[in-house]
């Protein structure tokens, strides 16, 4: 089943939070694993058994592991495309340059920087899919993961609008 660009789009996107949600679980880990009776905000060790706190340090462990892997599939994935890809997404979603900066960087009208951009994400998509990460794989990878859901939820949106101002 061929994957469509929300989900790219998606991890792209998402690249720019990995380091403050895997920060936040960091903290949710600190809370629960250094818990020092009286002393601990808002979190109740004491009331919880202790395989409930090593389940959900599990948990936790396994949230940030799927976090720190959109890096680990964005690297793999941008190894594999061509330069002029690799650069324009690098530009977009690496260093969050915004669009006319790119296309004035790259000697294009804003015409054929979104067409390239469009081609870029095109090609992420594919290789994307060919590392067998396609759509519902990432459903179901990342279906507990309400961050990268939101995100996705805006993708889809902008996407839907698209749709509509193009039709």
């Amino acid at each position: 089943m061929r994957s469509n660009a929300v989900w790219s789009r998606t991890i792209l996107t998402s690249l720019s939070h990995v380091k403050s949600v895997c920060r936040q679980i960091d903290r949710q880990v600190e809370r629960r694993a250094v818990v020092i009776p009286g002393l601990s905000r808002g979190y109740d060790a004491e009331n919880e058994t202790t395989l409930k706190q090593a389940e959900r340090l599990i948990e936790l462990s396994e949230r940030k592991k799927r976090t720190l892997n959109i890096v680990a599939l964005c690297n793999e994935v941008f190894r594999k495309l061509s330069q002029p890809s690799r650069k324009i997404l690098y530009y977009r979603y690496g260093l969050k340059k915004d669009n006319e900066y790119i296309a004035k960087l790259m000697n294009v009208s804003m015409r054929t920087y979104f067409r390239n951009l469009k081609k870029a994400i095109d090609e992420f998509t594919r290789v994307r899919d060919s590392m067998g990460y396609c759509d519902l794989t990432l459903d179901n990878l990342y279906e507990d993961d309400n961050w990268i859901l939101k995100i996705k939820d805006r993708e889809e949106r902008i996407r839907s609008k698209f749709d509509k101002i193009s039709a």
